[in-house]
C-alpha cells in the first residue's frame, strides 16, 4: 500500500526570504520518500490541518496541482500492482517532475468537445459518441491522456468483444470498429493539444466483417402491398416501410416530411439529413415511379412519427414471414432495394444519386446491392 500526504518545510528551515517549500511525502513498506513540487509559500500561507495552501493569490492553482500528483501517484502505484511489476520510488518521481508531469482526464476532455459539437452533429453521431464514452466508463472509471496507449487500445478492444448488447448477444466486429472510429477521434483532438504526444492508433487494426446487403424485387414489393396485416401496428409498419421503398429515403428524414414537400411538378423534394450541415445537399424524388404510391401513403398514413429502427426491423420481418418471403430485411434495405430497383429499370447512376441525396455518383456506386434480377436483365 502507498501512503501519501502534502508537507510543507520538511527540512524545518525557510530560506533567507521566509519561503518554504511544499513536498509530497509518499511511505511505502514503512519507509518515506519526497516528491518536490517546486512550489514556495510562506508558513502562514499552509493549512496543516488540511494540508492545503490558503490565503494566497495562487492557493486554488497550487491546491489542484498538489492532488493532481497526489492522485497521479496511486494510480502510478496501482498500475504496478495490477501488472504485477515492481514497484520503485526512484520510477514514481521521475513520472511526477514538475517541469514534464501534465496530465489530462481524456474523459472529461471528450465530453467537453462532445458538448461544445452537439447542435452540429447528425443524431446517430452523438449516439455513438455516448455509446463509447458508456463503454470506456465501464471499462475503467478513470482515464487519463498519460495511460492512452497501443496496450490500452488493444485490452480495450478484448474486453469490448466480451461484452453482449442489450439483446443479449455479444457486439458485433462493425460495432467495435465503428466505437474506436470516435475514440481516435477524440484522441486527435489530444494530441493536437498535446495531451498525447504519439500516434497511439498507428498500426492498430480491427477487422470488419463484410455486410451482406439484402434487397426486395419488384414483384416480391407487390407482393407486400397487396398484403392485410394481422394487426393494426403490422398495418403501419407495412405503409412506413413502403413509403421508404418507394422514395429510397432514410428512415431518419421520413419523420420531417410534410405535405409541403411534395411539389407540383411531380417531384418529392427534401433536405437529406445527413448531408444538411454539410452541403445542404436535396433529394429530388419523382412521385410517379410507383404509380403514384408514395403520394396516396402519404395522403392516407401521413404524416409519420419517428419509429425506432429496432421496432421497425422486427415487424417488418415478421410482415415477410406473414407473406412468405424469407428474407432478412433492415429499414436501411429500402434504401437498398430503391437503388437495385432503379437500376434494373435503366435509370443512369447521376440520376439515381439526385434521387438518393448523394453528392456524387461514386457514393452511389458503391451503395447497397444488386438484385439478382438486374443482373439477369443485363446479361439479356
Amino acid at each position: 500500500m502507498l501512503n501519501v500526504q502534502a508537507v510543507f518545510n520538511r527540512s524545518k528551515r525557510l530560506r533567507a526570504d521566509g519561503l518554504g517549500k511544499i513536498h509530497i511525502r509518499f511511505i511505502h513498506k514503512r519507509k518515506p520518500f519526497y516528491f518536490d513540487t517546486k512550489i514556495l509559500i510562506k508558513p502562514e500561507q499552509w493549512n496543516s490541518k488540511k494540508g492545503v495552501v490558503w490565503k494566497c493569490a495562487q492557493a486554488f492553482e497550487y491546491n489542484d496541482d498538489i492532488q493532481t500528483w497526489m492522485l497521479e501517484a496511486l494510480r502510478f502505484y496501482r498500475a504496478k500492482w495490477k501488472n504485477k511489476e515492481r514497484f520503485i520510488p526512484g520510477d514514481l518521481k521521475k513520472h511526477l517532475k514538475y517541469d514534464q508531469f501534465s496530465d489530462v482526464d481524456f474523459l472529461a476532455f471528450s465530453k467537453g468537445i462532445n458538448s461544445d459539437e452537439r447542435d452540429q452533429l447528425a443524431p446517430s453521431t452523438y449516439g455513438k459518441r455516448l455509446d463509447l464514452f458508456k463503454k470506456l466508463e465501464a471499462y475503467q472509471a478513470e482515464i487519463y491522456c498519460s495511460q492512452l496507449n497501443r496496450d490500452f487500445l488493444q485490452d480495450f478492444k478484448v474486453w469490448l468483444f466480451k461484452q453482449k448488447s442489450h439483446k443479449g448477444t455479444v457486439l458485433g466486429a462493425n460495432y467495435i470498429h465503428s466505437l474506436f472510429v470516435v475514440f481516435r477521434k477524440f484522441v486527435k483532438e489530444a494530441r493536437m493539444k498535446g495531451y498525447i504526444s504519439e500516434d497511439i492508433f498507428y498500426g492498430f487494426k480491427i477487422n470488419r466483417t463484410a455486410k451482406v446487403v439484402v434487397v426486395l424485387t419488384e414483384d416480391e414489393l407487390e407482393r407486400v402491398y397487396n398484403h392485410t396485416p394481422s394487426s393494426k401496428v403490422m398495418e403501419r409498419v407495412k405503409w412506413y416501410m413502403l413509403f421508404l421503398f418507394y422514395t429510397g429515403m432514410r428512415v431518419g428524414d421520413i419523420s420531417l416530411i410534410t405535405k409541403s414537400h411534395f411539389k407540383e411538378n411531380g417531384l418529392l423534394v427534401y433536405l437529406a439529413g445527413k448531408t444538411k450541415k454539410k452541403k445542404g445537399k436535396s433529394a429530388r424524388v419523382p412521385v410517379h415511379l410507383f404509380d403514384g404510391r408514395a403520394v396516396e401513403i402519404y395522403g392516407s398514413h401521413g404524416p409519420f412519427k419517428k419509429v425506432h429502427n429496432y421496432d421497425l426491423n422486427t415487424n417488418f420481418r415478421k410482415l415477410l414471414t406473414e407473406v412468405e418471403i424469407d428474407k432478412y430485411m433492415t429499414v436501411h434495405g429500402a434504401r437498398h432495394t430503391f437503388k437495385s430497383i432503379m437500376l434494373e429499370r435503366g435509370y443512369p447512376l447521376h440520376i439515381i444519386a439526385e434521387m438518393m441525396a448523394h453528392s456524387s455518383t461514386t457514393t452511389t456506386a458503391k451503395y447497397g446491392a444488386i438484385s439478382d434480377n438486374s443482373v439477369l436483365k443485363a446479361l439479356r
